[in-house]
């Protein structure tokens, strides 16, 4: 057996292997590469928020949270708040909660978790509606794309080993479609049907020619989403940045003595402060967790570069007093790159030209493993044929011999 043959053979076993898990998982990143502009379009009565004449006059973020707090219930405090400096938008005021011992010992995912968003109007405080996340579409899509919606301890590395075996098809597929000479390269980089072509020579020409197109691409996009299924190769990416392992960390507050209540003003002053050092920022989110006493401020804004540039800022919850910080100056490549992984995965880095790119090789992997199914099962039946066909022929064949005879 040639190495060409051996090459073929482990494309085979390993696009049926790894087939339907790849397929979903491209479906899903399709609708996944535009979410937050579906989201906003789906939703736009929540979303979007009537501009008033004095549009710069907006209520403190302490003020919202109340209404907001007031909205959601009592029960649960809320633990994270995004802000954005579109005028339009409305701000958004989260209740997130996970029942780790449910979450734990389900099968599927999302199980014990619980989350809460309310859409508020920051001009008048305004509840413009309350969404459960829990089972909103883009969630639950993102839950089948990263862990088939099964529980992340069983779904991610199942995910996880079926892209790095895409990666293999891709390099293995790259063999096979290498061309003998010059005539056969011909079809290898354009559609050259005619009216007689027929579907089994066009789905042959759909897997290789889109195939070797989407190749650099796809890989790409592949190897980034690995990131989120095993450690030991976001070590590996933190190694080839940085040359060792320096990962992405936030400092902990040394102080753990928890308050029943946070200062007043505290959201305000943090606010204005991150809007100064900020001023272009694309969002300002704030994250409290009680239970480490820790408001994380974070602040996403454009530094001129490819990277996603995140500034974080730490509190004390009780005390509003700053802890520490992490500002995108100061964090290496590898933690840069770790804080873009998303982005560059959905090719949001790049804007809509990124995202389109995404969406396409996203759909062209999802033909892949149907287009290289129908190539197998082809040929499969054509083998199946060819007993049958050699016995219709062969009495025929004897007779002719004993005629010459």
């Amino acid at each position: 057996m040639t190495l060409k043959k051996l090459i073929g053979k482990l494309h085979l076993w390993l696009g049926l292997a790894s087939g339907l898990v790849v397929f979903v998982v491209a479906v899903t990143g399709c609708i996944f590469a535009f979410e937050e502009e579906l989201f906003r379009v789906f939703h736009s009565k929540l979303v979007h928020v009537r501009v008033p004449s004095d549009a710069g006059k907006k209520l403190p973020v302490s003020v919202l949270q109340e209404r907001a707090q007031t909205a959601l219930g009592g029960s649960d405090s809320i633990t994270l708040i995004n802000i954005y400096p579109q005028n339009d938008l409305a701000w958004e005021f989260d209740v997130f909660r996970y029942n780790e011992e449910k979450s734990a010992n389900s099968f599927w995912d999302q199980a014990g978790l619980y989350w809460k968003k309310a859409y508020v109007d920051p001009y008048t405080g305004n509840v413009n509606g309350i969404m459960d996340m829990q089972y909103e579409f883009f969630i639950v899509t993102r839950s089948i794309h990263q862990n088939l919606f099964i529980n992340p301890k069983i779904g991610s590395p199942i995910v996880g080993s079926a892209t790095i075996i895409f990666v293999v098809l891709l390099l293995s597929g790259l063999v096979l479609w290498w061309p003998k000479n010059k005539a056969a390269a011909r079809q290898r980089f354009a559609f050259r049907w005619k009216d007689t072509t027929r579907w089994k020579r066009k789905n042959y020409d759909l897997h290789n020619i889109l195939g070797f197109y989407m190749l650099v691409f796809g890989i790409f996009i592949a190897l980034t989403g690995i990131v989120w299924s095993f450690d030991w190769w976001e070590n590996v990416v933190y190694r080839v940045l940085d040359g060792k392992v320096v990962q992405f960390k936030l400092p902990k507050n040394p102080d753990k003595t928890v308050s029943a209540n946070e200062p007043v003003h505290l959201l305000d002053q943090v606010v204005a402060r991150i809007q100064k050092d900020n001023p272009e920022y694309y969002r300002i989110f704030l994250s409290k967790n009680k239970p480490t006493n820790t408001l994380t401020a974070g602040a996403n804004f454009k530094d001129n570069t490819l990277w996603t540039a995140y500034n974080y800022y730490m509190y004390n919850l009780s005390t509003g007093k700053e802890y520490g910080a992490l500002l995108q100056k100061d964090k290496t490549t590898g933690q840069k790159w770790r804080n873009s992984n998303y982005d560059l995965h959905t090719g949001k880095t790049l804007g809509y030209v990124g995202m389109t790119i995404a969406f396409f090789v996203s759909l062209i992997s999802a033909l892949l493993p149907v287009t290289g199914f129908y190539i197998w099962w082809g040929r499969r039946k054509k083998a199946e044929k060819r007993p049958e066909t050699l016995g219709k022929i062969a009495p025929q064949i004897r007779s002719r011999e004993r005629v010459k005879s």
